[in-house]
């Protein structure tokens, strides 16, 4: 089986992510206060976050964990559906921001409920009922269950129902029966990963009559996901891009759309012609 390494599938993706980074960077972006507009603050805090999944895949990768990247890998995934979610219908833009932001304090009620029924220490308590009282969590959020659920109105199956709805950057060919292979490709799949399904372990598995050893890294035996996490990193780290800057009412730089088209080109697991580089 040949590897993203012989291939150089793995530099092309390493170099992809270095090169859109600093035409990001170089961009010039300045954020509006939050009290003009939320969205901003979140939008660059998930571009952040993708560039720091996408190294940590690639550094996984790099160091023989390619099952380990895959189900990292649908982190991006979760990130650029976030997007897509809050920049679908402009106009619903800041108030699909604010329930991001918002859950995190619905969630801040979850643990105040735990530390109510596990902390014994009276002091510690009453400093965290104070701070609880600042925030007004109980008034908030009386029901500390409501942080078990998802972040957005949406509710359960968020990642499909992102996908199912239009957004206004969908291309023609980006059309409803593309879009749930995305899903099945880059959120179901990688799943498998996340959850440590079956499907998820199986490049573990020992041969029978052999003596135990815990292996050095990841093996590739029965699927080889090494390339398909490259795959997930150059599709959704792009689509953070796209969706991050539309909400913010720009055009991305011509350079992100150049870099991920010959990423894109130039993966030999995508285009099978091409012959392996040094």
């Amino acid at each position: 089986m040949t590897s993203v390494m012989e291939t150089g599938d793995f530099k092309r993706v390493c170099d992809y992510v270095s090169r859109v980074e600093k035409v990001v960077s170089d961009f010039g972006i300045y954020p509006r206060r939050l009290g003009l507009a939320i969205y901003d603050s979140v939008a660059l805090t998930l571009i952040s976050k993708a560039f720091a999944l996408s190294r940590s895949v690639l550094l996984l990768i790099g160091n023989g964990y390619p099952d380990e990247a895959y189900g990292l890998s649908r982190s991006l995934f979760e990130c650029s559906a976030a997007l897509r979610y809050m920049t679908a219908e402009p106009r619903m833009r800041d108030e699909r921001a604010t329930e991001f932001v918002v859950f995190g304090e619905a969630d801040k009620r979850y643990w105040l409920e735990q530390c109510r029924q596990s902390i014994t220490d009276g002091d510690k308590l009453k400093d965290i009922e104070e701070y609880a009282a600042q925030l007004q969590l109980d008034t908030r959020f009386p029901n500390p269950r409501a942080a078990l659920g998802h972040w957005s109105s949406l509710g359960r199956g968020f990642a499909w129902k992102v996908l199912e709805d239009d957004h206004p950057q969908d291309a023609d060919t980006y059309h409803r029966e593309r879009r749930k292979a995305q899903y099945a490709v880059d959120y179901h799949a990688t799943s498998q990963y996340v959850h440590c399904s079956e499907r998820g372990v199986a490049n573990y598995a020992q041969e029978p009559t052999r003596i135990y050893t815990v292996p050095a890294h990841g093996g590739n035996t029965v699927d080889n996901t090494a390339p398909k996490a490259l795959f997930v990193v150059c599709i959704h780290l792009h689509l953070v891009l796209r969706h991050a800057l539309f909400g913010l009412d720009t055009d991305p730089p011509k350079e992100v759309d150049a870099l991920f088209s010959k990423v894109i080109d130039e993966l030999s697991f995508i285009t099978p012609h091409r012959k392996p580089s040094p």
